[in-house]
C-alpha cells in the first residue's frame, strides 16, 4: 500500500526535475488533490515538493530559505534557482519583474505606489523589484499575494505567526488577497497578474467601489456626511452655502497624512492655502476633489498638533459580508489614549459598518465609523481591504477570523 502511493509521485517528481535540469521546462502535472471548493482555495496540490517535509504540520514554520521569491525548508535546494537567474521558466509562485508591481513606503492610510512613470502615483520611496511579492497559501485555505512596505500598521509576517506554504502546484489562475500596499493603477496591474496566473479577489470595478468616495457614496449617502466632488476647485462661495462654514475636503480616496490645514477649511484664505496645496502634495494632486459637510465627532483625549483631531473612530474588516475584525482607528503619535465602546455603543456602531458591508457586497472592505457629539454613528471611509492598515486590530487575529470565515464558505459549497 506504501509502494502504491509513493511511486507515482516519486516518478512524477524525478520526470520534472529531468526537464528541469535538462530542458529547463517544468511539465504540466495532473492534479494529485482536488478542491471541490469554489471559492479562494483552488490549489490542486497542497503538498510540499517530494522531499522536503512539510515545516507547517506542527503549524510552526521554520527560518526558510528565500530564493526568487520562494521559500524552501532548509536542507531542501531550489532547483530553479539558476533557471531563474538567466530568465528561464520561473517556479509557479515566482512573480516576475514584468508584472511591474513595485511595493514602497507607504503613509496615512495609504500612499499609492506603481512602477509605471506614467502611473499619477508619489515619487517612488524604498523602491523594491516586484521579485519581492510573495505568492502564499495562507491555512490551505487563502492564497495571498504579499510584500512589505516598510509601514509597521500595514506590514504583518503572516509566514512567522500561521501557517503558510508554497505549493508545489496550483491551479493556472488563483484568486488572491493583494497585500503590498495600496496601487494607484490598479486595473493594469490587475490585468498583469491575471496573465500570470493570479486573480485578485476585486476586479477593478470593485477596487473602485471600495476605494471612490463618489463611487460609494451613492450607496451610503444615508450614513455618511453630505458630500460633492469635484474634476476642477469650485468657487468658495459656492461651497460655503452648500455646506457651511467649516467644511472638509479632502481627496476622492484619501487625506494627506491627515493634515488639518488642508482638511479643515474655516475661511476662504484657508481654502485657497489649500487648493494651492493641492496641486503639488503627492498623495492629493492627482486626485478627484471632495468637499464634505462638517460634522462634529466625539472627540478623544490628544496633545495639539497639526493633524485631523482625533475622534471616537473604529476601523471594521469584512469578508463577505462578515466582520472578522473592529477595534479604535487612531493610535500614536495621533493620540496615546485607548478607548473602547461600550457593548451598546459597539452594537450601534457596527450596525451601521454592516448595513454599509451589505449594500457595498464586496469580497473584502474596510469601513471606518465614527460616533457624532450628538450621539449618532455614521460611516467615514470606506476602502479596499487589500489596502488598509490595521489601525489597534490584532492582524494575528483579523487573519484567523478571515481563515476560519473562508473555510465555512468552503464547507458550504462542497
Amino acid at each position: 500500500m506504501f509502494m502504491s502511493i509513493r511511486l507515482p509521485a516519486l516518478y512524477r517528481y524525478l520526470m520534472w526535475l529531468y526537464q528541469v535540469l535538462f530542458e529547463w521546462q517544468v511539465p504540466t502535472l495532473e492534479p494529485l488533490v482536488d478542491c471541490q471548493c469554489s471559492s479562494l482555495s483552488h490549489s490542486r496540490d497542497l503538498r510540499d515538493p517530494p522531499g522536503c517535509a512539510d515545516s507547517l504540520s506542527k503549524g510552526v514554520l521554520d527560518p526558510l530559505v528565500v530564493h526568487t521569491g520562494v521559500n524552501h525548508p532548509p536542507g531542501c535546494a531550489d532547483p530553479l534557482r539558476k533557471g531563474v537567474e538567466n530568465g528561464l521558466n520561473p517556479h509557479p509562485n515566482f512573480i516576475p519583474a514584468a508584472c511591474g508591481v513595485t511595493p514602497l513606503s507607504k503613509g496615512g492610510r495609504g500612499d499609492f505606489r506603481s512602477s509605471s512613470t506614467d502611473a499619477p502615483a508619489p515619487t517612488p520611496m524604498n523602491s523594491k523589484s516586484s521579485n519581492a511579492l510573495d505568492l502564499i497559501l495562507l491555512e490551505d485555505t487563502i492564497w495571498l499575494l504579499v510584500g512589505e512596505v516598510n509601514a509597521p500598521n500595514y506590514d504583518f509576517a503572516l509566514s512567522e505567526m500561521l501557517a503558510c506554504r508554497h505549493p508545489w502546484q496550483r491551479d493556472e489562475v488563483v484568486n488572491a488577497i493583494a497585500r503590498f500596499g495600496a496601487i494607484s493603477n490598479y486595473d493594469q496591474i490587475y490585468q498583469e497578474l491575471l496573465d500570470n496566473g493570479i486573480r485578485l479577489i476585486h476586479s477593478p470595478e470593485q477596487h473602485r467601489l471600495a476605494s471612490e468616495l463618489p463611487q460609494w457614496y451613492l450607496l451610503l449617502a444615508d450614513l455618511t456626511p453630505k458630500s460633492h466632488w469635484f474634476v476642477e476647485p469650485p468657487a468658495f462661495d459656492e461651497l460655503a452655502a452648500t455646506f457651511g462654514v467649516p467644511f472638509f475636503l479632502k481627496g476622492s480616496r484619501q487625506t494627506s497624512r491627515h493634515q488639518a490645514a488642508l482638511s479643515i477649511i474655516q475661511s476662504r484664505g484657508d481654502y485657497e492655502q489649500a487648493i494651492a496645496a493641492y496641486q503639488t502634495d503627492p498623495i492629493l494632486h492627482w486626485q478627484n476633489l471632495v468637499c464634505r459637510e462638517f460634522v462634529p465627532l466625539r472627540s478623544v483625549p490628544s496633545e495639539p498638533s497639526e493633524k485631523i483631531p482625533p475622534s471616537f473612530e473604529f476601523r471594521t474588516f469584512w469578508w463577505r459580508g462578515k466582520c472578522i475584525g473592529a477595534g479604535q482607528y487612531w493610535s500614536a503619535p495621533h493620540t496615546t489614549t485607548i478607548y473602547h465602546w461600550s457593548p451598546e455603543e459597539e452594537q450601534a456602531a457596527l450596525a451601521i459598518a454592516q448595513t454599509a458591508a451589505t449594500r457595498l457586497n464586496l469580497p473584502f472592505v474596510a469601513i471606518d465609523v465614527a460616533q457624532t457629539a450628538t450621539g449618532d454613528w455614521i460611516v467615514i471611509e470606506c476602502s479596499d481591504a487589500q489596502e488598509s492598515g490595521y489601525s489597534s486590530i490584532s492582524p494575528f487575529t483579523l487573519w484567523q477570523n478571515l481563515v476560519h470565515a473562508e473555510q465555512q464558505v468552503c464547507q458550504v459549497m462542497r
